[in-house]
C-alpha cells in the first residue's frame, strides 16, 4: 500500500534494507563478545588482586609499597588494563575507518603479546613465599583464563572478518562484467582448502587404501609402524641427555672421591653406554622411518593422482571447454606434489620438532625445577617460529608470481604444440615464439 501510495505521488519507494550476510552477522557477534570479555576483564582485574587481603585496601597498599619482582603481582592489573584499553581503540578504529580486519588483527596482536608478558612475569614469582599460593593464584589463574579466551576471540575475529574482505572485494567485482569474466577464467584455477579438506586430501599418507587387501594392509601396518618410529626417536632423543648429565655428575663425584682412573671410569661408563645407545636408537629410528614409509609414499602418490584424475574427467564439459591445458596439467603436478612435500615436511619433522620442544621445556620445570630457564627456552621457540612464518608469508608472493609465471608458460607451450596445424596455417611462428620467450623471460625475474 505504501509503495502504491508513493509511486501515484510521483516518489520512487525506498528499497528495503539489505540484510546482513552470515558473515557480516558473525562478525558482529564476535566483536561484540570480544568487547563484553575485555570490559569484564576491566572490572574483575581489580578484584582479583584485592581477593588475597579479603578486600582490605591499606594491605593491598601495603603490597604496593612494598612490592618485588617475586614477591607481588599486583603490577599485572596495569599491564592487564592496558591490554584492554589497546583492544576496545583498536577494534573502535577498525569501525570507524572501515577496516575491521586491520583493528581485529592489532587487537590479537596486543593480546598475544600481553600474554607472553604474563608468561614472563609468572617465571619470576617466588612461590616458596608463605603465602605464596593465596596471594599469586587467583591473579594467574583469571588472567591466564581470560587472555586465552581473548586470543581465541581476536584470532575468530580476524579470520571471520578477512573472509568479510573477500566477499565484499568478489562482490565489487562480480558488478562489471568484465570482472566478473576474469574471475571466472581464474577461479576454475584457484581455491584455498580449509583444514579438514586438507586432512581429507592427505588422508592415504595416514592410511592407505589402494591396491590388493594384502597391500592396503601392508601399507597400514607401515604407516603405522613410522608413526612408532617417530615417536619413539624423539623420545630416545629427548631422554639421551638426562643420562649424559648423571655420567657427568657421576664423574664429578669421582674425582672429588679417589684418582683412581678405573674407579673413575667404572662409574661413568655405564651412564655413557646407556646414552651412546639411545642417541644410536634415536638416529636408527629416524632412519628406520625414511625406509619403512616409502612405500607408503609410493601407495599415496598413486592414490591421489588417480583421485585428481577422475575428478577431472568429472567436470563439466563448460569447464572443459574453458579450460588451459597447460595449466592444468602443470598444476595437477604441482599439487599432488605439494600433498607429498606438505606430508613430510609438516607432520614428520615440523609436529614431532614442536612437541619435542615442548617435552624440553616441561622437563627443564619438573626435573630440574627451573622454570626461568623454561620460559626462555619457549620464549625463543615461539620467537623463532613467529619470524619464520613472517618471512614465510613475504616469500610467498614471489613464490605466488613465479608459480603463476609457471603456469602461463606451461599453458602457451601445451596449446601451441597441440594447435600445430593452426600455426602453420596463419604462419604464426614467430608470433607463438615472441610469447613464449616473454613469458619465460617474466618467470626468470620472478624466478
Amino acid at each position: 500500500m505504501m509503495q502504491a501510495a508513493s509511486m501515484e505521488e510521483g516518489r520512487t519507494p525506498l528499497a528495503p534494507e539489505a540484510p546482513l550476510s552470515t558473515m557480516a552477522s558473525r562478525v558482529a557477534r564476535l566483536r561484540k563478545l570480544l568487547v563484553a570479555i575485555t570490559l569484564i576483564d576491566v572490572v574483575l582485574v581489580p578484584a582479583m588482586l584485592l581477593l588475597p587481603f579479603s578486600g582490605d585496601a591499606s594491605q593491598w597498599r601495603s603490597q604496593i609499597a612494598h612490592w618485588s619482582l617475586g614477591g607481588s603481582i599486583l603490577d599485572w592489573g596495569l599491564v592487564a588494563w592496558c591490554r584492554d584499553v589497546l583492544v576496545l581503540v583498536f577494534l573502535e578504529l577498525g569501525r570507524r575507518q572501515s577496516c575491521p580486519e586491520a583493528g581485529a588483527r592489532k587487537a590479537r596482536r596486543a593480546i598475544v603479546a600481553v600474554l607472553f608478558i604474563g608468561v614472563l612475569r609468572i617465571s619470576f614469582l617466588d612461590w616458596d613465599l608463605p603465602n605464596a599460593g593465596d596471594d599469586f593464584v587467583p591473579t594467574v589463574a583469571w588472567g591466564t583464563l581470560a587472555t586465552f579466551f581473548m586470543a581465541a576471540v581476536a584470532q575468530a575475529l580476524y579470520k571471520a572478518t578477512c573472509k568479510l574482505a573477500e566477499e565484499e572485494q568478489s562482490a565489487m567485482a562480480n558488478g562489471s562484467s568484465e570482472a566478473a569474466a576474469d574471475d571466472t577464467a581464474s577461479s576454475q584455477y584457484s581455491s584455498s582448502l580449509s583444514f579438514m579438506q586438507t586432512l581429507r586430501v592427505l588422508k592415504p599418507y595416514f592410511w592407505p587404501s589402494t591396491g590388493e587387501r594384502w597391500e592396503v594392509l601392508m601399507n597400514r601396518i607401515r604407516a603405522s609402524a613410522t608413526w612408532l618410529c617417530v615417536a619413539l626417536s624423539k623420545i630416545f632423543n629427548i631422554i639421551s641427555p638426562i643420562y649424559l648429565a648423571r655420567a657427568t655428575n657421576a664423574l664429578t663425584r669421582a674425582l672429588k672421591r679417589t684418582s683412581d682412573p678405573q674407579e673413575i671410569t667404572a662409574e661413568i661408563v655405564w651412564p655413557l653406554v646407556q646414552y651412546a645407545g639411545l642417541v644410536f636408537l634415536s638416529k636408527a629410528l629416524k632412519e628406520a622411518q625414511s625406509l619403512v614409509y616409502i612405500k607408503v609414499q609410493q601407495a599415496a602418490y598413486i592414490e591421489i593422482a588417480d583421485t585428481t584424475f577422475a575428478h577431472l574427467h568429472g567436470l563439466s564439459l563448460d569447464w572443459h571447454l574453458r579450460k588451459k591445458m597447460g595449466n592444468v596439467i602443470r598444476s595437477m603436478d604441482r599439487g599432488i606434489q605439494a600433498a607429498q612435500q606438505t606430508m613430510q615436511y609438516v607432520f614428520l619433522y615440523l609436529v614431532p620438532t614442536l612437541v619435542e620442544a615442548l617435552a624440553v621445556t616441561l622437563i627443564f620445570v619438573f626435573h630440574f625445577n627451573n622454570m626461568r630457564l623454561a620460559v626462555f627456552v619457549f620464549l625463543n621457540l615461539y620467537l623463532y617460529i613467529y619470524a619464520t612464518v613472517k618471512i614465510t608469508l613475504w616469500r610467498k608472493q614471489f613464490r605466488s608470481a613465479t608459480t603463476k609465471h609457471d603456469n602461463d608458460l606451461h599453458d602457451r607451450l601445451t596449446d601451441s604444440l597441440v594447435n600445430y596445424e593452426t600455426v602453420k596455417y596463419f604462419t604464426a611462428e614467430n608470433y607463438e615464439r615472441h610469447e613464449y620467450r616473454s613469458l619465460v623471460e617474466k618467470f626468470q625475474q620472478t624466478s
